[in-house]
């Protein structure tokens, strides 16, 4: 900032004129002094702090101190109303730009955010299409463009199938009420940010008797929706039932890794520790 955006009006030359500015030392000239007594009074101040400028009008021109202390303040208001009208105006102009891109900004955050609460709450991609949960979003902002399952689907396949990490999946089958359910969750760390991050590949009923054979074609299916392989799938993580077990050891091929045994298929549903 240049002494003139940032010199006070006590010394802008109509009672006081700088005449010299060093560092945080200012020197000025008393205007009256030289008018009435011809005679250049230098007092030294700065421009943060002017008491000292104040104080000889006070002590030496006391006769013109309430002429002095009206025109301070008159300048003063006047600086502060023209400030703020700068400040405004900007403000609107700003305003103005966040309004025309307003649509576009709310859209973005709102798959954004989507995104985030489906893999940090570990919700099914189908949520999207659920009514009332469109509802919710719509009642909020009726301008905003519902993703379709089929576009979630196609991200996460996409963001699964082309990161550079690799991903651990796990399995498990429950029943309740003579139904069956299996639900299967992918978990990987983020390359650059070191984060952990989980999301949920299914959760589907699981119709018919729970045989080695039935458990593999599922798992397959569902990993390659996703374009999960060999590639991508580092271990898969389920309890020790003589089902899964046998899945595994019927579908799968010993490797080594850092000196431990594991066993991984030739189909996407890959890897476990023995």
């Amino acid at each position: 900032m240049d002494n003139e955006n940032r010199t006070p009006v006590i010394l802008d030359g109509t009672f006081f004129e700088v005449v010299i500015v060093k560092n945080e030392i200012v020197k000025a000239i008393c205007m009256i002094c030289k008018e009435q007594k011809n005679e250049k009074k230098t007092i030294s101040g700065s421009f943060k702090h002017t008491s000292n400028f104040r104080t000889h009008m006070k002590r030496v021109h006391f006769t013109k101190f309430e002429e002095f202390e009206n025109y301070v303040k008159s300048k003063t208001n006047t600086q502060k109303k023209n400030n703020k009208s700068m400040t405004n105006s900007r403000q609107l102009k700003v305003n103005n730009l966040f309004l025309s891109n307003i649509g576009g900004l709310k859209q973005t955050q709102y798959e954004n955010n989507l995104v985030n609460f489906i893999v940090n709450n570990m919700k099914p991609i189908s949520i999207t299409e659920n009514k009332d949960f469109q509802k919710l979003i719509l009642d909020l902002d009726p301008n905003i463009k519902m993703i379709s399952r089929r576009t979630l689907k196609i991200f996460f396949s996409n963001t699964l199938c082309h990161c550079e990490v690799r991903v651990c999946t796990t399995a498990d089958i429950w029943s309740t009420k003579h139904r069956s359910f299996i639900g299967i969750t992918a978990h990987w760390i983020d390359d650059k940010t070191l984060g952990r991050h989980s999301c949920v590949l299914a959760c589907q009923r699981f119709f018919g008797a729970h045989t080695f054979d039935k458990i593999g074609e599922i798992m397959v299916d569902i990993f390659s929706k996703f374009n999960l392989s060999n590639d991508n799938i580092v271990s898969t993580v389920t309890d020790n039932g003589s089902n899964f077990v046998k899945a595994f050891k019927e579908f799968g091929c010993k490797i080594q890794l850092r000196h431990q045994t594991m066993i991984q298929t030739q189909t996407p549903m890959e890897v476990y520790y023995t």
